[in-house]
Parts: structure tokens; sequence; C-alpha cells
């Protein structure tokens, strides 16, 4: 069976032309499971960067500092570390690209971070927005999604925890050597965040005084059978 990886979309198929002159076609090399080699024709993100389908957000740039409130999985209507919000009724879900978490200052508790996800919220969210939705592309952009950094998420519904995320704090004042000062993970579309749903990044403990910033990247595609999908 030959399978044919469409993921990245824009792309050249690796393989030597056929000696048929033009309009050759081309002898496709597959790997071990048949599935068909692709690389990349321009960078990964760039087509959906440039069409404004690519956000992102962030804490304050100086970072923030962790309270009880944040830590995973928040509670209902908590104020979040940071957390992305796709509004009820929209037309669009959010594939979360990749994330980045700084731990600054302070002494850490022993913990993990993860991803908690409130899902099923009916009625919009009445919090006020705190951070912003930056466009990727330098060009003016709106994003459909609203987020939130130390906001309590007034109308949300209790948390649960989805899965880790790739850091810890080993309950010892952070310092110019401590490990994992900043972690990007590469989440590339596996967690999906639907209409309803409010997707936020969490402690496992407060620690002391501990001062931390991040943000998440995301691209918003129209949902099938709204937007032509």
């Amino acid at each position: 069976m030959s399978i044919t990886d469409t993921s990245i979309g824009l792309g050249v198929v690796l393989g030597t032309p056929s000696a048929n002159g033009a309009g050759a076609i081309f002898s496709v090399q597959s790997d071990r499971f048949g599935v068909q080699l692709n690389a990349d024709f321009r960078a990964r993100f760039a087509a959906m960067a440039a069409k404004n389908m690519v956000f992102s957000t962030s804490t304050a740039t100086a970072g923030t500092t962790i309270v009880a409130a944040n830590v995973a999985p928040p509670a209902a209507a908590a104020a979040t570390f940071l957390s992305l919000y796709n509004p009820v009724g929209n037309t669009y879900d959010f594939e979360v690209l990749f994330a980045d978490i700084a731990r600054i200052s302070g002494t850490d508790g022993a913990q993990a971070w993860y991803w908690c996800v409130s899902a099923g919220n009916t009625a919009a969210l009445t919090a006020t927005t705190t951070s912003a939705a930056t466009p990727q592309a330098a060009r003016a952009g709106t994003s459909t999604a609203k987020a939130y950094t130390q906001a309590a998420i007034t109308g949300g519904l209790v948390h649960t925890t989805m899965r880790m995320f790739p850091t810890v704090g080993f309950a010892a004042a952070i310092a110019a050597t401590t490990p994992n000062q900043i972690v990007r993970e590469y989440v590339d579309g596996s967690i999906v965040v639907p209409p309803g749903s409010v997707l936020t990044l969490a402690p496992g403990a407060v620690g002391t005084t501990v001062v931390a910033s991040a943000s998440i990247t995301w691209a918003e595609l129209p949902i099938t059978g709204t937007g032509g999908v």
C-alpha cells in the first residue's frame, strides 16, 4: 500500500525523472512504510503565516509571578498563568504549533508543567482579555481568539489535565546554571482547541516567588463544512 504524506502541504517530491522528455513522470521515492518522501520547498509554516492564519500570545514581557490559582489543573473561573480561548460559535479550530516557557527567577517547587483544558463551555466567557493574539506575519491581521494571563476566566468551567509540558522544576533557586530555563515544545498540531474550549499552560506547584514567561503559537483553520477545508 502506498501512502502520500501531505502534512507539509508545500514541497517537492524526491525522485529522478524518467527519460520521457517534457512532462516527465517522476520516479517517486518512498520510505520503508511506503510513505512518499517530500522535501520542504519553503519554511514549514510560511504559507499559513503569510495568509494571517498563525498567531501567538504571551505573558507580560517581564514575566508573571506564579500564584496558587495557576496550579494545574486550574479551577473554574480561576486566574490562569496563560490561556488560549476559542470562543463559543467560532467557525475555526485552533491547531497549536509550539509553545515556550522561560523560568526567570525565584525558587521552583518540585514540579512539572502541564497542558490543561476547559472543554465544553457552552456560554461565552465574560472575562476581560489580558493578552494580545499577535499575527506572525508583519502585516495587519485579526485573530478570532481570546487570550488571558493572570485574569479570572469568568464563566469558564473547571480545567482537566491534558498532558505534561516537557519541563520540570527542581525545588531550588533559579540561577544562570539552572537546567531547562527555556523550553520549547513543538506541538505540531497534536493539540486542537475547538470552539468553546480553553487551553492553559499551568505549573504543577507554586514555588516561592517564581517569575516565569510563556507563549503559545497556533494556526486558525476553518472547521470542516464551514470554511471549505
